[in-house]
């Protein structure tokens, strides 16, 4: 039988990984005075283009993948 206590592990684990997932997107992201307002933009400095070309690339696939 599954108790509620390993439900609720399963859930934090599964909240917390989701949430680490989109940490570059965080680190990343500057709210800028648009025409209309805010809009949030990605900036991405020089040394971490290799990485977030990966990253965009791999983000995607794993969140639709995985769940397959």
């Amino acid at each position: 039988s599954i108790h509620m206590g390993n439900i609720l592990v399963v859930l934090f684990f599964l909240w917390l990984s989701a949430c680490s997932v989109t940490i570059p997107l965080w680190l990343f992201a500057k709210l800028e005075e648009g025409i209309h307002g805010l809009v949030c933009v990605l900036r991405v400095s020089p040394e971490a283009r290799d990485f977030m070309s990966v990253y965009v690339k791999a983000y995607p696939l794993g969140v639709y993948g995985a769940p397959l």
